[in-house]
């Protein structure tokens, strides 16, 4: 066995051993975020106050607590943070502010009774154990109280969003791929799709001129190039005199807005989440 895989194994049991006293003493699980100072605050601002999730921050970072979802280890909390929420919530502030960089899991922190954080630290991996991740450390970072700063909510437009992306695959397929950087045309016509097989009235929030110069624009491998086009062959509607392509920057802020106009149409649809 290499060195790398006996250290996974050994990961792998003090995870075993983690899991096992998992949920003595611990009040709650948290889950530490990075990024930059000012998206983190911004963050907070859009999500603080509400029934699904909160952002507070805590001596110098910022934490994640989820309220409508219980999780037995940290080892759950840290995958679906990783998988659904996190990507789901990047996608949302993507739309809403369009220059926001993503944030991301740093740690889950497991605050015991008497106010100590307990923090685990995963690592991505593919090694020979076929392990995604594993559990390499838990350490105690401070002995203080979670003091909590929970920022001002600015009209709790995010917790609605992410209330239905939660609740519908699709909405949250679609929030993810726009959280994804760099943009091409390739995702941003997957997005497309999926906001139209949903029967979404979208030339209702953009024109159908808008409309066909981004499918073209996506589809003309004379317009963007043969290895960013959907399609390997021109077709005669775009080799039209007429047709002026659109710019990535353009269809970015095209498909920003027609998320955003269909999230807003789905809360209006949408009850409470279970």
């Amino acid at each position: 066995m290499s060195e790398e895989g006996k250290c996974l194994r050994k990961a792998r049991g003090r995870l075993a051993e983690t899991e096992n006293k998992e949920g003595q003493g611990i009040s709650r699980r948290l889950i530490r975020l990075k990024g930059d100072d000012f998206d983190l605050e911004k963050l907070g601002r859009e999500l603080s106050g509400n029934s699904i999730v909160r952002v507070f921050r805590h001596d110098k970072h910022h934490y994640l607590e989820v309220l409508h979802k219980a999780f037995e280890t940290a080892r759950q909390i840290y995958d679906y943070a990783k998988d659904v929420l996190v990507p789901a919530i990047n996608g949302i502030m993507r739309v809403r502010y369009p220059g926001f960089r993503n944030v991301e899991v740093d740690a889950i922190g497991e605050e015991k009774e008497d106010g100590r954080i307990n923090h685990c630290f995963f690592v991505e991996t593919s090694g020979e154990l076929g392990v995604r991740s594993e559990l390499v450390a838990s350490v105690v970072t401070d002995n203080e109280t979670v003091v909590h700063h929970i920022f001002e909510s600015i009209a709790g437009v995010g917790e609605r969003w992410l209330e239905v992306l939660l609740k519908e695959e699709g909405c949250l397929n679609a929030f993810r791929l726009y959280a994804a950087r760099p943009y091409d045309w390739v995702t941003l016509y997957k997005i497309f799709e999926i906001v139209e097989s949903d029967g979404a009235p979208i030339t209702n929030w953009v024109s159908k001129n808008q409309v066909k110069r981004f499918t073209r624009t996506a589809n003309s491998p004379k317009a963007v190039g043969l290895e960013k086009a959907r399609h390997g062959k021109e077709r005669p509607s775009s080799s039209e005199s007429s047709f002026k392509p659109m710019s990535i920057q353009e269809a970015t802020r095209l498909i920003g807005i027609i998320l955003e106009r269909w999230l807003e149409q789905k809360v209006s649809q949408c009850g409470s989440i279970a």
